[in-house]
């Protein structure tokens, strides 16, 4: 109900200096505080972003106004764009399994397969995607892990070895 109070064109619009001092302050204090909502309440993130929107455009860059818009607006697009990406990686392994895969192949530059490489065992450092990575395990070892281990000549091959 405030957001979409904050976004109603007499209030957002505003050209006095003060209200919009205390827009963007109240703006500002409403990100601060709601920001763990807004990676799944787009509504409330795109009112705001509004509001802020209008003060950035309305507000001189050199006001108090202008930088606390800017600073919320950053505020708001951390918030928003917030993904938890270990949860999100490891929900989608049957898609991050065969790209690692392909880019191990012994065809590949050995820089590649050796940034893959260090790839994987980020991955596998973390307990959740260590766990989603179980029932690929054979098919990392032989397809992906086993190539890499012949001798070859070179200093990138060398590393990767």
């Amino acid at each position: 109900m405030i957001t979409a109070t904050l976004s109603e064109a007499g209030l957002r619009d505003t050209d006095v200096p003060e209200m919009q001092q205390y827009l963007a302050k109240l703006t500002s204090t409403i990100v601060t505080t709601g920001s763990p909502l807004f990676a799944s309440h787009d509504v409330l993130a795109f009112r705001l972003f509004w509001v802020l929107n209008h003060l950035l455009a309305a507000t001189p860059q050199d006001s108090v106004a202008f930088y606390t818009a800017y600073e919320a607006m950053q505020n708001l697009a951390t918030a928003a764009c917030n993904v938890d990406i270990e949860v999100a990686t490891a929900d989608q392994m049957h898609v991050v399994v065969p790209i690692v895969l392909a880019h191990l192949a012994p065809s590949n530059e050995p820089d590649v397969r050796l940034s893959f490489l260090a790839l994987l065992e980020t991955l596998l450092g973390n307990d959740l995607m260590a766990q989603a990575f179980q029932p690929f395990a054979a098919s990392l070892l032989v397809k992906g892990i086993t190539p890499n281990i012949v001798w070859q000549s070179g200093k990138v091959a060398a590393t990767v070895r």
